[in-house]
């Protein structure tokens, strides 16, 4: 089968007038020729995207533009193995191929279809390739809370995506096993979106937690107390009703006048 790396490297050395970087239009991955339609064994599965990504991954490494590289696994190597990640996963197996789609999946800013992705490698022990030195669960959660803090910066919401990866994080902390750096930004994060929500009162202990695991979030804690304890005092010195007490009956006064 030939790669559509390479075919995108031809393209692009052909021609010579194109923005470097920019992505030659390519035909829609086929499915390989020569192996056997429908369901295909595990081990003929296995082997196959294993000599495919090789393939790939060595013409990737070949492309000296980083915006070059992020342009072809969005729009080239994401639409090629979507079909064969699915694949691997109905039949239960592990394979660096998800490990990479993974990455790449959260390299472009898929968040939806990268955290679903990340969810099943944690609770079924997938791992990333070798040639990354972070953990998959570190990994994902650095680059989750990465684009939930340029996020919550930008006064947008974060949700339902961080609730999901801190439901999973919550049930299982033992196949996370996230350090203190991320547990503070995760705290702070979610203090910001309370507060972003108006909800001062569910962002302070966040804060107080985001601070005692080493996150900068002093000021804005102290920003949140103030603000706090000026509602509550506002609270207590608002002037109470004044009781109005009804009048008394007057007796009635007969009406006089000449008849």
């Amino acid at each position: 089968m030939g790669s559509l790396m390479l075919q995108f490297q031809r393209a692009h050395k052909a021609n010579t007038g194109t923005v470097v970087g920019q992505l030659p239009e390519v035909a829609p991955p086929a499915p390989p020729t020569g192996l056997p339609s429908g369901l295909m064994a595990g081990q003929q599965l296995a082997a196959f995207c294993t000599a495919s990504l090789t393939e790939d991954l060595r013409a990737l490494k070949e492309v000296s533009s980083h915006a070059s590289r992020d342009i072809t696994k969005r729009d080239v190597l994401i639409p090629k193995y979507a079909d064969y990640v699915r694949r691997l996963r109905e039949a239960g197996h592990t394979h660096e191929l998800i490990g990479y789609y993974l990455v790449w999946l959260m390299d472009s800013g898929m968040i939806e279809e990268g955290l679903e992705l990340a969810l099943w490698c944690v609770g079924n022990g997938q791992t990333l390739p070798e040639c990354f030195s972070s953990k998959l669960p570190y990994f994902v959660s650095d680059t989750l809370l990465t684009w939930a803090e340029a996020e919550t910066a930008a006064g947008r919401t974060v949700q339902p995506y961080l609730d999901q990866w801190s439901t999973a994080v919550t049930a299982a902390p033992d196949a996370w096993n996230l350090p203190d750096v991320i547990t503070g930004r995760w705290r702070k994060v979610l203090a910001q979106q309370a507060e972003l929500a108006g909800d001062l009162a569910a962002a302070k202990p966040h804060y107080e937690a985001a601070l005692a695991l080493g996150a900068k979030c002093k000021t804005a804690l102290g920003d949140v107390t103030r603000k706090l304890e000026k509602a509550q005092g506002a609270e207590t010195t608002a002037p109470e009703p004044e009781e109005i007490t009804p009048a008394a009956d007057q007796p009635e006064v007969a009406a006089t006048g000449e008849g």
